[in-house]
């Protein structure tokens, strides 16, 4: 995560039969897996001192609710179909409940949300539907990969690279790329979602 070297890429089984790379090219929905950023959005908006934001202690209501979205009515429900009642920012990360994370979206705004994960390292461009805090929009596995990278480095991103030099036979350097690295979120936003995700 701190070089942004990509060790192992696979992109399908077999390039003759088919040169779609499905590592950088397909686009799947990530689910549960984006849950940490709208946390961390909603933890840097704490951090910041600006309206929305949320600290792991932060309740939150896992009860029904529903939303206008689009011209559309959308009730997000939990994987079990249960719901618990208050709970804790940690406790609705931790056992990755869609009710409240649904909410803790609400609570900060998509467009923040949207930030943190582009900053994060995703590159699509995401639609501010509510649907997206529970991983409804569709990413590459790359994509994923790098913006967890990012938690890992607490907040620094790192461009993935697959080349780090060429060097001709000589022993010439015909081409280096450094790790192209940034500060793209708060660290201490992201050691509140390590923190939780260690609960998991």
């Amino acid at each position: 995560p701190r070089s942004g070297a990509i060790l192992a890429l696979v992109g399908g089984r077999d390039y003759q039969d088919s040169q779609f790379n499905r590592a950088t090219q397909a686009r799947r929905q990530p689910g549960s897996c984006f849950k940490p950023f709208v946390y961390l959005a909603a933890f840097q908006a704490a951090i910041a001192g600006e309206d929305g934001g949320l600290t792991p202690a932060s309740i939150l209501d896992d009860s029904p609710f529903e939303l206008v979205s689009g011209g559309r009515t959308w009730r997000p429900a939990n994987y079990d179909g249960a719901f618990l009642g208050p709970l804790s920012a940690r406790a609705a990360l931790e056992e990755s409940r869609n009710v409240p994370t649904a909410r803790a979206a609400q609570s900060v705004g998509m467009k923040r949300v949207i930030a943190t994960a582009k900053a994060c390292g995703f590159t699509e461009s995401f639609d501010p539907l509510p649907s997206l805090a529970l991983g409804a929009q569709e990413v590459t596995p790359l994509d994923l990969a790098t913006a967890y990278g990012t938690l890992a480095t607490l907040g620094l991103h790192v461009h993935p690279r697959i080349l780090q030099e060429v060097e001709a036979r000589d022993g010439r350097k015909l081409e280096r790329r450094n790790p192209e690295v940034r500060e793209a979120v708060r660290p201490a936003a992201v050691y509140l979602v390590d923190d939780v995700l260690r609960g998991v």
